[in-house]
């Protein structure tokens, strides 16, 4: 057994220097540093979904431009546009073989809004509107769309009403 000169072991030594209620942390200190990680990770949080969302916003930008695509070239193969309302008319693109696979909206799985125009169309259609509801109201995409009526309202709302804001993506034909 290791002393020093007043006979008190190296832990004992400590002991006697640090008065007990100094050892630890106070309930205080405790509840201060745990508010400080809960707000910390909120914010973590809320900045994980507003990306999730803008990610989701690029997608739906991306498979309408890729569809705008493979429809120019069912148009060029038939001199007319499918006709159909919705997944009916994006279908035939996919059946003709312009496009592998119907890309559906990444957050609902929901086709992409679709129509021939005028929607009365059924043989020799030379124009189309395309949509889909897009979640950032600050995506730039919105103000370079085509904002149409024809179909379904693209000017307003959700790309199948007349309320709310303008998050309806909408191209037409080129």
């Amino acid at each position: 057994r290791v002393s020093n000169k007043f006979g008190f072991t190296p832990l004992e030594n400590a002991r006697r220097i640090s008065p007990p209620f100094l050892t630890g942390f106070t309930l205080v200190e405790i509840l201060v540093v745990i508010s400080i990680i809960g707000i910390l990770s909120s914010i973590l949080v809320a900045s994980t979904v507003i990306v999730r969302k803008k990610s989701r916003d690029a997608r739906r930008v991306i498979n309408i431009s890729q569809m705008q695509k493979a429809l120019d070239l069912y148009f060029d193969a038939n001199s007319s546009y499918p006709v159909g309302i919705d997944a009916a008319g994006l279908d035939q693109i996919m059946t003709a073989g312009f496009m592998p696979l119907i890309q559906t909206d990444p957050f609902t799985g929901n086709s992409y809004r679709y129509n021939v125009v005028p929607t009365t169309c059924t043989l020799g259609c030379t124009n189309y509107h395309i949509g889909a509801n897009l979640e950032e109201a600050t995506n730039p995409s919105l103000s370079s769309d085509h904002d149409g009526t024809d179909g379904f309202n693209g000017v307003n709302g959700t790309c199948e009403s007349s309320t709310g804001d303008d998050l309806c993506y909408d191209v037409a034909a080129r």
